[in-house]
């Protein structure tokens, strides 16, 4: 059964630590600054409650919903997980009124670039090594 919740920092941070693709971790603290004053969400995702995914996003400007970072367990990957939480993400972003989704990812993480292909995101960005996707909210 899966639940989405919501989250601490400090539970977002310890699931980083089992996800091999966040090389340099992002602390509670961090989460913390990144989040204050601006509307938010941590979310967590359970899989037969015990947690397995989570996702950070908050509104960037008054029009624009960002997910910061997001991660599912590697045990628990390709099995739609990612989309449940992408899903409560896009839906979070229209109580917010805004007129746009945005993530950023990287060449090298292949699932999410088609994970964010598969549900409508465009290439708007690139800088460094990240891409940005976007897309228009659906009301």
């Amino acid at each position: 059964m899966t639940n989405l919740r919501s989250g601490s920092p400090e539970e977002v941070e310890s699931l980083m630590r089992h996800l091999p693709e966040f090389s340099t971790q992002t602390s509670a603290s961090n989460i913390e600054k990144r989040l204050n004053e601006k509307p938010g969400q941590i979310m967590i995702c359970e899989s037969n409650l015990k947690p397995i995914g989570f996702l950070v996003a908050y509104l960037e400007d008054p029009s624009v919903f960002y997910n910061w970072i997001m991660g599912v367990l590697p045990g628990h990957r390709k099995s739609g997980f990612a989309s449940v939480m992408m899903n409560q993400f896009e839906k979070t972003a229209v109580h917010y009124n805004c007129e746009l989704v945005k993530v950023k990812t990287m060449n090298k993480y292949r699932s999410m670039l088609s994970l964010l292909i598969a549900r409508g995101y465009n290439i708007t960005a690139y800088e460094e090594a990240k891409i940005t996707f976007e897309r228009n909210v659906q009301r």
